[in-house]
């Protein structure tokens, strides 16, 4: 697998993630408005265990690029930015 290959793939599962741990946690929606910042929080052992041996700034960039790309995808549901 490629590494774009596997970077899409783990924006996947923090998608995923996201999507059971709301189902499981908030089943009434009640705090729906914070539901964006779990893909970032997803993302913090994710890309920590990805990229754990290219230093410290490779992983606080990776955990923003996931964070905020699984949110995106998450909340908007488009893979196209646009109107």
């Amino acid at each position: 697998m490629t590494t774009l290959g596997l970077d899409a793939a783990l924006v996947v599962a923090i998608i995923a993630g996201t999507k059971l741990l709301t189902a499981m946690l908030d089943p009434g929606k009640a705090l729906e408005r914070w539901w964006p910042l779990l893909p970032i929080l997803l993302a913090v052992p994710v890309a920590t265990l990805r990229y754990w041996g290219d230093g410290a700034l490779k992983v606080a960039l990776m955990v923003i690029v996931y964070g905020f790309v699984a949110g995106h995808l998450y909340k908007t549901g488009k893979s196209v930015l646009g109107k």
